[in-house]
């Protein structure tokens, strides 16, 4: 599970998620998704960073957001997170624990890697 993502608040912007990503350059080469919480850390979303380039500053990141969350619990065994990144195709996937707090993302090229060396 990656360490490096960026969790910004649900009410964010775009002006927000841009500032935050100029102080976090050095995990931009990894970084394509950024992760919505509410006061508590609780997942509410996640934006690709595609989305944010033709957006104006003050729109609120959880109108970029995607529609339909896909998360996985701590405790998820490899083999049914390597069948949900094949089946929703997805580039980062969060990772929450019991109580639906954010505690991670685990990233497409981590799959890779661990099917590399199975």
């Amino acid at each position: 599970m990656n360490t490096e993502f960026v969790a910004l608040p649900e009410n964010a912007t775009v002006a927000d998620a841009m500032e935050t990503l100029k102080a976090h350059e050095e995990i931009l080469e990894k970084l394509n998704t950024l992760f919505l919480v509410d006061q508590e850390d609780h997942l509410k979303g996640s934006v690709p960073l595609a989305r944010l380039f033709n957006a104006p500053g003050a729109t609120p990141l959880k109108d970029l957001a995607v529609e339909n969350q896909i998360s996985v619990d701590v405790d998820e065994k490899q083999d049914r997170i390597t069948e949900t990144f094949d089946k929703y195709n997805l580039l980062a996937l969060p990772v929450v624990d019991t109580n639906g707090r954010l505690a991670g993302a685990i990233t497409a090229d981590e799959v890779i890697s661990l099917l590399r060396h199975r």
